[in-house]
């Protein structure tokens, strides 16, 4: 039987797993048999999940609802980032308590599913890191053990549909809960309350982009987005709302790749990027990279330049700043660009981080594989490397002139409320000697900056 096979003859359902920071860390994987008389190969089963989450890739928890697939599973030796289920019945059954005891010795991570109805083998207690216990069954008001009980093992609550649910749970001091916690907020959310942030892997969205704007297969672009549940809820979820004005329902991302293409698609991947974080600070510099980009795509074919790297210059051009708020946050460090007052943003970073923002996107966009067409202005974008007055060569150097035309951009961004702390000082003056350098209608650049923040409003708008 191949991969291929297989996988025709399951029906798989996915659930998020979130631990009570709100993070989602893993993937519960259902595997239920289309027909339980076919006896299926475990190793094939592997094989296709690995093909997905392959070892150094996210964490997947099994959910076999076939015992003897189950049990075929239960010998055998999974990748570290595999953890498995077992129902309670198999549990204490004395026949499976060798293969328990390997499979955590082999550092498998273990979950008894439901509550035994008699006590655990005791060399197979230890075995289990979580209990998963369904809301419906829950009998725990998050009191103490009663009297004599001791609780050795974390439970995990499943069943889990609306954020209330969830925060019930981790009320009842659950460890984490298995499910899709948006029930309420799609329907019930009070008016005027705010929403409950969803955790996006933001590398994955970056990822994602690049692999949309190289065309790669739908196969590869599938792979990357199913390593993170939550990012592929919200692709189905936006695409089939009323922003796409599709006459169909969208399945899957594959059947959005066909319907929308990879440009159109490319549009949506980028908002998320700029919706990822709920910091206000850092939602703010990405919201205003977004509209760079689109401004870039317009400026491109007046100066001959390719419109997709310049769009994912302009898009990507603070990523450097996000991931040294990342590393700030990391590291427990009240630190803001809002309080440094006068000091240039480059000076300002190098005392407290080291390197300063260009420095660190070059180096992260370099590791993510971007084109060094896409690196280079981001990194010289401040003008640091060229010389202060104009350069005579831009319009015929490309990558000259795409530097400039991301100064540019930034500048005008300046004058449309969307500044960054510390900025400023590389923008003054910037906009006039730059229209004269790259022979620009002022005219015609306002027609282009106008028609780029439309663009960018309409697409906030979908998102509400």
């Amino acid at each position: 039987m191949t991969e291929d096979e297989i996988l025709g003859q399951v029906a798989l359902g996915y659930s998020a797993f979130i631990d009570r920071n709100r993070s989602v860390t893993a993937t519960r994987l259902t595997v239920f048999p289309l027909r339980p008389d076919v006896p299926l190969d475990v190793s094939q089963l592997l094989s296709a999940v690995g093909s997905v989450w392959p070892a150094e890739g996210g964490r997947v928890s099994l959910n076999i609802t076939s015992e003897s697939l189950l049990h075929d599973l239960l010998n055998t030796t999974p990748t570290q980032n595999l953890m498995v289920e077992v129902p309670a019945f198999m549990a204490v059954d004395p026949e499976n308590s060798a293969a328990l005891v390997a499979l955590h010795a082999h550092g498998t991570v273990l979950l008894i599913k439901g509550r035994p109805l008699q006590e655990l083998p005791r060399e197979v207690l230890p075995c289990f890191k979580y209990s998963i216990i369904d809301l419906a069954d829950d009998r725990r008001n998050g009191t103490a053990a009663p009297a004599g009980v001791t609780r050795t093992i974390d439970y995990v609550m499943s069943g889990i549909h609306t954020p209330a649910d969830m925060e019930e749970a981790f009320h009842r001091r659950a460890v984490a809960v298995l499910g899709w916690p948006i029930g309420d907020e799609v329907e019930q959310r009070p008016k005027g309350s705010k929403p409950i942030a969803s955790p996006i892997d933001l590398q994955t969205v970056v990822e994602l982009i690049r692999q949309v704007d190289a065309e790669e297969s739908p196969e590869k672009l599938e792979a990357t987005l199913k390593r993170d549940p939550s990012l592929g809820f919200k692709v189905l979820r936006f695409i089939n709302s009323a922003a796409f004005g599709l006459t169909v329902e969208v399945s899957s991302f594959r059947h959005a790749l066909m319907l929308l293409g990879y440009k159109r698609l490319k549009r949506w991947l980028a908002l998320l990027l700029a919706t990822a974080s709920k910091e206000p600070n850092l939602r703010a510099a990405m919201f205003a990279s977004v509209r760079r980009g689109l401004l870039m795509e317009e400026l491109a074919p007046q100066l001959n330049l390719d419109p997709r790297a310049a769009y994912t210059s302009g898009l990507l051009r603070s990523v450097g700043k996000i991931v040294l708020d990342v590393a700030a946050q990391k590291d427990f460090r009240n630190v803001s660009p809002a309080a440094l007052g006068d000091t240039p943003l480059l000076e300002w970073e190098r005392d407290v981080f080291g390197p300063h923002n260009l420095e660190v996107a070059a180096a992260v966009l370099r590791s993510w594989r971007f084109s060094i067409e896409v690196i280079v202005p981001i990194r010289d974008h401040y003008l640091h490397r060229l010389a202060v007055d104009p350069v005579p060569a831009t319009r015929s150097d490309p990558m000259a002139a795409a530097t400039v035309m991301l100064h540019l951009a930034a500048a005008l961004a300046e004058t449309r409320g969307l500044a960054i702390p510390g900025e400023k000082i590389y923008w003054d003056g910037s906009i006039e000697r730059l229209e004269r350098e790259l022979n620009l209608d002022q005219t015609e650049l306002q027609s282009t900056v106008d028609r780029a923040y439309t663009r960018f409003e309409k697409m906030r708008a979908a998102l509400g």
